[in-house]
């Protein structure tokens, strides 16, 4: 792989991106400087892909002014010309902290996921790797990290519409971004699609088979699987939920 062909992590938000971006560094890619933990995105990258949301109308939690995937391949040259002015002279080095002899790089940002037509537009040879999530958890997940907002802003839900407001829009979201990612792998020439549960229940197994895609040394993948949590499996499962009583859950 040339220093061109960035590997691209995308995913719904709480779908175990960072997890899996944990082990990409395990296993020797660079996957930035800066980085904002736990989430493991980097900040350059985040700035990038915020922006050209802003210049969309939409933010990831919002998203019902984006263009169809089509569209964004087929239009908004602006997009794609605003990432890739973000990359020219010397912003990666400088805000990345990207190093140009390393071969293997790349990123972690749910937001690319939604415009990764317009990634794919500047970096045509880049590989997305995508995890995914059962919806209830990454419902349940996104809306755990509301009510730590709520802690500091008691009237995040009453600007919201309530816990099951926000729960049911989460799940939607969730399929929203995994639709929008499937839409958009088969223009790539290479991609990777892997099951955050499938990884929780076999590390070593699903770290290798990903270690073998990427043409990674074998003696990494040991410590990479190392780095995978056992704690949050069928989360959805083992938290009270009674905010959604007396309602039908969508299916």
């Amino acid at each position: 792989m040339s220093p061109r062909e960035p590997i691209i992590v995308v995913g719904a938000p709480r779908s175990g991106t960072g997890m899996l971006t944990k082990i990409l560094v395990e296993l020797g890619i660079f996957m930035g400087d800066q980085m904002m933990s736990p989430n493991m995105e980097s900040r350059f990258m985040k700035y990038v892909s915020r922006s050209a949301l802003d210049n969309l109308g939409c933010t990831w939690r919002n998203p019902s002014m984006l263009p169809s995937v089509p569209r964004l391949y087929k239009f908004y040259d602006y997009i794609a010309e605003h990432i890739r002015l973000a990359f020219r002279d010397n912003a990666p080095a400088a805000f990345f902290g990207r190093d140009e002899n390393k071969q293997l790089w790349g990123w972690k940002d749910p937001r690319v996921s939604l415009i990764l037509p317009c990634y794919h537009r500047v970096f045509p040879k880049a590989i997305p790797i995508h995890i995914y999530r059962k919806r209830e958890d990454v419902a349940l997940s996104n809306l755990m990290v509301d009510w730590s907002y709520e802690k500091y802003n008691p009237d995040f839900y009453a600007n919201n519409g309530g816990p099951r407001t926000s729960y049911l829009h989460y799940s939607d979201l969730r399929d929203f971004f995994v639709s929008r990612i499937e839409e958009s792998l088969p223009h790539f020439e290479r991609s990777y699609t892997v099951s955050y549960e499938d990884i929780l229940a076999d590390p070593t197994h699903e770290v290798t088979e990903l270690a073998e895609f990427l043409n990674r040394p074998a003696q990494l993948i040991p410590q990479a699987a190392a780095v995978v949590s056992y704690g949050h499996i069928g989360r959805y499962n083992q938290h009270d939920l009674s905010f959604m009583e007396g309602e039908e859950e969508k299916e």
